[in-house]
């Protein structure tokens, strides 16, 4: 019974998410048979006469009864009963009396139905009452044929009795008139011949008598007394029988676009793909780089990054998580928006918060916060390669002396968040990642805020299994529909290769229900502070914000200080 019930809950899941294409196929194969049945032309007259086969209507035994009315249908078919017909009609050939013909049966009153199709009203009931009488003289005969052969038989014999006693009555008057007694012998054969005629004659007579009462098994029920046209199809009727016949092929479509198709198109199917936990899921907001974590605090986004972040900290254990790298099986999926508004989260909640743009091939989360010109993480790596070799002075132009990190830092305008942009677009943003100089920089972000969030790219190349390294754990997501089952399975190999440590999924793009976030409007929280504006950052003036700079600055770099004493101490 569960099986049953999931196998329904399957379809039914099918029906939902391909309802478009059962929906196409059933007005498309409606509106077709209806066109069809319009243009369908008149149809011809008709007749139909019924014959009734006494045997299968009385016996019973089913299976002889079926046998016997096939037999007889097929015989009122054949080529002799349409050569008797069309000799009893006179104006029609047996090939086109053939033609005219359709024979049904009808097994539970034993009855053959004899119809004949024309396109004149006058020669349909002529040809089936002729069909059906050729078919019955034909029966009439069989069943009469070996009585005929028994008379022919009792008058021959009859006539050669009659020859012999001529011929003894000729011989008697012959010896009669030449005045000799009769032959005793004569007499004596002339006895039994008469006998004999005489039952000869009683056998004829029998004989005629049951040739007159014996009748076939099968007679003329109903003769056909009219024609009438057979009835056009409506197109209305045959509108919604194509309709019910397009709701199973759009079914069967919809079955095989489910089997076709790559995409993962519910949270089941991306859970079922990969192995790691589900730290959260959100639906993304219909312009996928806006900060909804500022321009709607008490919205299903922000909830959702809060519910996330709360899922992340309880993660911590004996080991806070201070640094995450976020990323996604292909591009699309909503890594960047995620790691932008995670991160917009982290700071409200009072966190020193760097978001780093670790995607140096096609760097966009500086698009979240405004345009970020200048250097930044490929600058400074290359920077730090450059110093340790004792290049940085040769023609370095491009990249420029190594700066500290927390010159690097741009200020977002949301407080307690600062941003370290992509920089340079490098030509190796491989082997530059995968040098110590960029662990080396991270280390120096976790020592100066209290959580990095790394944007890195998709993992379909190796960047983000090399900023792993370098992080406490990667935050994989996943979206609904869009991403797809290979490069979904390509992920969980390469991260299960690289044993890096998944923190676990978030599901992007996941479908809501009507009342999944209703509670979230239910919030003394829902008007927004004065000092925020719609864009989520903060109005201050610009000299107000070369202030907050200064001081974030000096935050970071006493933090930093902190941090490098700790160590020192440690050592």
């Amino acid at each position: 019974m569960n099986d049953a019930g999931q196998v329904i809950r399957q379809y039914l899941t099918i029906a939902r998410r391909q309802w478009w294409v059962i929906a196409q196929a059933m007005v498309v194969v409606g509106l077709v048979a209806a066109f069809m049945a319009s243009r369908v032309a008149e149809k011809p007259f008709s007749a139909t006469t019924t014959l009734i086969v006494e045997d299968t209507s009385v016996t019973n035994n089913p299976q002889q009864a079926a046998l016997r009315l096939a037999q007889a249908a097929q015989q009122v078919s054949s080529a002799g009963v349409a050569q008797d017909a069309a000799a009893i009609v006179g104006v029609e050939s047996a090939a086109t009396i053939a033609s005219m013909l359709r024979v049904t049966t009808d097994a539970r009153n034993g009855t053959i139905l004899v119809t004949a199709t024309w396109a004149s009203a006058d020669r349909p009931p002529l040809v089936a009452n002729a069909v059906a009488d050729a078919y019955v003289a034909r029966e009439s005969n069989a069943v009469t044929a070996s009585l005929r052969q028994r008379l022919a038989e009792s008058e021959a014999q009859a006539k050669n009795l009659g020859e012999r006693l001529a011929q003894l009555d000729e011989a008697a008057a012959a010896r009669a008139f030449a005045n000799l007694a009769p032959d005793p012998s004569a007499k004596a054969e002339r006895d039994v011949l008469s006998v004999q005629l005489t039952q000869a004659y009683a056998s004829i007579e029998a004989t005629r008598a049951q040739i007159a009462t014996a009748l076939p098994d099968v007679e003329v029920l109903f003769p056909a007394t009219g024609s009438a046209r057979e009835p056009r199809p409506s197109p209305i009727t045959r509108g919604l029988q194509g309709a019910v016949a397009g709701l199973f092929i759009g079914i069967a479509l919809a079955a095989l676009r489910e089997v076709l198709d790559t995409q993962l198109r519910d949270r089941a199917a991306i859970e079922a793909e990969l192995p790691w936990p589900t730290l959260g899921e959100i639906v993304i907001a219909p312009s996928g780089r806006s900060l909804a974590a500022c321009d709607n605090p008490t919205g299903p986004v922000a909830e959702a990054m809060r519910k996330l972040r709360t899922n992340l900290r309880f993660l911590e254990g004996g080991e806070p998580i201070r640094s995450i790298v976020v990323t996604s099986p292909e591009p699309g999926d909503g890594k960047t928006f995620l790691a932008a508004n995670l991160a917009v989260s982290f700071a409200q909640l009072g966190v020193r918060t760097v978001i780093v743009s670790g995607d140096l091939r096609r760097p966009t989360i500086d698009r979240f916060f405004g345009p970020q010109a200048g250097t930044g993480l490929s600058d400074a790596v290359v920077a730090a390669i450059r110093k340790a070799d004792g290049t940085a002075g040769h023609t370095s132009a491009e990249w420029g002396p190594p700066a500290p990190v927390e010159s690097l830092l741009r200020w977002t305008g949301i407080p307690n968040l600062w941003l370290l942009p992509a920089g340079t677009p490098p030509h190796n943003p491989a082997e530059l990642l995968s040098s110590e100089h960029a662990a080396k920089l991270i280390d120096q972000l976790t020592q100066a805020a209290e959580m990095v969030v790394i944007d890195a790219p998709p993992l379909i190349v190796v960047d983000p299994v090399l900023l792993g390294g370098m992080a406490d754990g990667l935050l994989v997501v996943a979206s609904v529909g869009k991403s797809q089952r290979s490069a979904v399975r390509h992920a969980r190999d390469v991260l299960g290769t690289s044993r890096e440590r998944v923190l676990g999924l978030v599901i992007n793009r996941a479908k809501s229900s009507a009342g999944s976030y209703g509670y979230y409007g239910y919030s003394s929280e829902a008007a927004a502070s004065p000092s925020m504006g719609t864009s989520g950052t903060a109005k201050v003036s610009r000299r107000g914000v070369r202030k907050q700079r200064k001081q974030a600055t000096r935050e970071l770099r006493a933090t930093s200080n902190t941090g490098e004493s700790t160590r020192d101490r440690d050592r």
